[in-house]
C-alpha cells in the first residue's frame, strides 16, 4: 500500500502547479484551502474540515510559481497505481484556494 502523505508537485510549461497525492477514502471537501509559508518552505493543505497534510521541504520553485495564482490545483491519484505513475488513474481533481 502506498504511503498516502507522499506528495509530489509538476510546474508546467505555462507556470502552473499541480499538488499529486495519493486519494483517500473519502472525498475532499467542496472548498479545500492551502496556506502557503515561503519562509518555512512549507505549506499547509486542509483537505477537508478534518484531514490536513502539511507539505514539507517544498521548493522555491513551486512558490515562485504560486506567486500570482489564487488557488493551486489538486489531483488525488488512485494509491493501487503506485507501481507505474505515469498511468495513474486520477480519483479527484480540484482546486484549492490559498488562505487568507
Amino acid at each position: 500500500m502506498a504511503d498516502l502523505d507522499t506528495f509530489d508537485f509538476i510546474i508546467t510549461d505555462q507556470g502552473d502547479v499541480i499538488l499529486i497525492i495519493y486519494a483517500r477514502e473519502t472525498e475532499p471537501h467542496l472548498r479545500p484551502v492551502i496556506r502557503l509559508n515561503p519562509t518555512e518552505h512549507l505549506i499547509e493543505f486542509y483537505r477537508t474540515d478534518t484531514e490536513a497534510m502539511t507539505l514539507e521541504n517544498v521548493s522555491d520553485d513551486v512558490f515562485k510559481n504560486l506567486k500570482d495564482k489564487d488557488s493551486l490545483l489538486v489531483c488525488e491519484i488512485n494509491p493501487e497505481s503506485n507501481e507505474n505513475p505515469e498511468e495513474a488513474e486520477i480519483i479527484y481533481a480540484y482546486e484549492a484556494e490559498f488562505a487568507e
